[in-house]
């Protein structure tokens, strides 16, 4: 299995560049994101999940804003533990209707849906718990890279789709 290079891009040695972050930097200069209100960065929470998928974030430019600025991380959270709700309400309607030998259920299309919300739940629960951790261990590094090293397994190949479906 090849190494787990956050950050990295696939040409070469060049850093990949966080679209969160260099969307505030553009338009705000160096206050980025202490000058963004919350809204700005909810509508642009999934680009910052999509950085996190990457391993963007765990560069120094980058991580001094996430830790300067708690705001990101907490809004952040409250996203993805929106969408781990939201999929296990879904998931378990679901089950409940396979309970109740509901027609529909024996559909190809039943479980496609059942699993692609059983995935959805599953990143989401992966990147809330990773940034609660961060979060309460003084913006460790580490967290983020184990965030995007899960993101990135085998396991979870359809991870980014799944953010980018949010």
């Amino acid at each position: 299995m090849r190494a787990f290079n956050p950050g990295k891009s696939s040409n070469g040695d060049k850093q990949r560049k966080s679209n969160f972050f260099e969307h505030f930097l553009s338009k705000k200069g160096p206050s980025a994101t202490a000058s963004a209100t919350p809204v700005e960065i909810q509508r642009s929470i999934k680009q910052f999940f999509m950085d996190l998928t990457y391993g963007c974030l765990t560069q120094e430019k980058y991580l001094q804003y996430l830790i300067g600025d708690t705001r990101i991380v907490d809004i952040a959270i409250e996203e993805a533990n929106t969408k781990i709700i939201e999929s296990d309400i879904i998931i378990q309607s679901m089950m409940c209707s396979a309970s109740m030998r509901m027609p529909f259920v024996n559909s190809p299309y039943f479980m496609t849906t059942l699993n692609s919300y059983k995935m959805r739940k599953s990143v989401f629960t992966i990147i809330s718990e990773g940034l609660a951790a961060f979060r309460n261990n003084g913006g460790d590094r580490r967290y983020l890279v184990g965030i995007a090293a899960q993101l990135n397994n085998r396991a979870y190949q359809g991870a980014k789709q799944v953010i980018l479906n949010m």
